[in-house]
């Protein structure tokens, strides 16, 4: 994984349905510190055309129905990308969910 810096940090990704097939179960990402959940979307779209197909929406906007939770909390529902991540968050993805 490289040698960690004294300012990164390493966030864990877990995803679910069909991000886990794009990204797998689970994966470690290394970030600068002061990174938001946005800069994680960037780093994973980078890594995975795909994900960021599923991810954004045409305009660059996070699409509809996505969760993503970090440590408990959701905020994906919220829109807002801005929230700084720390060492050691544990970020979940979850696709928006159909049922019938």
């Amino acid at each position: 994984m490289g040698i960690l810096l004294v300012n990164d940090i390493t966030v864990v990704v877990r995803a679910f349905a069909d991000f886990r097939a794009i990204l797998g179960a689970q994966t470690e990402v290394m970030l600068a510190q002061g990174r938001t959940i946005r800069d994680l979307l960037e780093v994973l779209s980078k890594r995975h055309n795909r994900f960021r197909e599923k991810v954004f929406d045409s305009e660059g906007r996070l699409s509809e129905g996505i969760d993503i939770i970090i440590n408990g909390r959701n905020v994906g529902h919220t829109k807002n990308l801005t929230a700084e991540l720390q060492n050691g968050d544990q970020v979940f993805f979850f696709p928006p969910l159909s049922g019938g």
